[in-house]
């Protein structure tokens, strides 16, 4: 888990382990010491072992992240990625290779509006350090009203929904289903509600599935928190092109339109239907879109995840889903 502190910014990892991996936790403290960096470790109840330590000691991300102050950084993930601002640009610092970013990004800035990248390293090794233009002072999940804006990022996703792949350029598929991603859920809350695992198994098998035809590229995680803003007029950038992948262009609307308010989509909507027709199959691909956020309260810790989790399936049970 990320830990915060009472001022809210980000303030390091923790994490429990089985007596099994013990001698994992040895290794990284020696590699932290190693980088002059302190972890700790305290024995738990049953066997088990807290370890703990600050963000630069990361175990995935460890000799990667400069020395930040904490209200430089802007997003943490334990173990997959700390992203912060520095006096270059935003410093994205991952886990895995970025090396297929680096190379998606001509074909992006073609097509779409995207941060510059300042800076990478070289294509035919690891990229595990970018910095990007610093553009927007906030993203559109805190601006519904700004209906312009989400009609200018419908355009500009259905541009690139638009454009012939270059030769070569070839993104993985995501193709897991809505059932595989339901039973994937399943097995994690299986743990702690066995009945509501059930559910939603149960409430899966009942959905449409998505059709697997007409791949594009996609941005892969579709909504208006990846679409930065400023107040200059409709300009607007998407970010966050992790997952961008070949599938249908109807996965990244539903994604999109699902978290976004009744008028902002509504817009969006407007705008892609501007440059390209709207897809079929959106219904199925919004119940997708769902099932994929479906452990979402549970993964934030809310304390009543039990009832969200199950009002969300409600939801998907009553219908319709556009």
């Amino acid at each position: 888990v990320g830990l915060t502190g009472s001022d809210g910014l980000a303030a390091g990892w923790a994490r429990i382990l089985w007596p099994v991996a013990f001698r994992k936790a040895q290794r990284a403290a020696a590699r932290a010491a190693a980088a002059g960096l302190t972890v700790r470790a305290r024995e738990l109840p049953g066997g088990l072992l807290l370890h703990h330590g600050p963000i630069a000691a990361d175990a995935k991300l460890l000799g990667l992240i400069p020395d930040l102050e904490p209200t430089a950084i802007w997003r943490y993930n334990p173990l997959r990625r700390v992203v912060a601002r520095t006096a270059r640009g935003i410093a994205r610092i991952t886990a895995d290779d970025q090396r297929h970013l680096v190379v998606l990004q001509p074909h992006l800035e073609r097509h779409l509006p995207v941060p510059s990248l300042v800076e990478a390293g070289p294509q035919d090794a690891p990229v595990h350090v970018t910095i990007q233009q610093e553009v927007g002072g906030r993203d559109l999940s805190r601006a519904p009203q700004r209906v312009d804006a989400h009609r200018a990022a419908g355009a500009a996703l259905a541009r690139l929904h638009a454009a012939p792949l270059p030769t070569g350029l070839r993104p993985p598929a995501a193709s897991q289903s809505t059932r595989a991603i339901a039973a994937t859920h399943a097995r994690i809350v299986a743990a702690l509600e066995p009945a509501l695992a059930e559910r939603i198994v149960g409430v899966a098998a009942t959905l449409p599935e998505v059709p697997s035809d007409h791949m594009v590229l996609i941005h892969g995680d579709a909504s208006p928190d990846q679409v930065l803003i400023d107040d200059v007029p409709d300009r607007i950038w998407w970010t966050d092109f992790d997952r961008a992948a070949l599938a249908p262009a109807a996965a990244d609307i539903a994604s999109y339109i699902d978290l976004a308010s009744p008028d902002a989509a509504d817009a969006f909507l407007d705008g892609y239907a501007d440059v390209r027709p709207l897809p079929d199959g959106l219904p199925a691909h919004i119940t997708r879109a769902r099932i994929a956020r479906l452990a979402e309260p549970l993964r934030h810790a809310h304390p009543d995840w039990r009832q969200q989790i199950a009002r969300r399936l409600d939801d998907l049970q009553e219908g319709p889903w556009l």
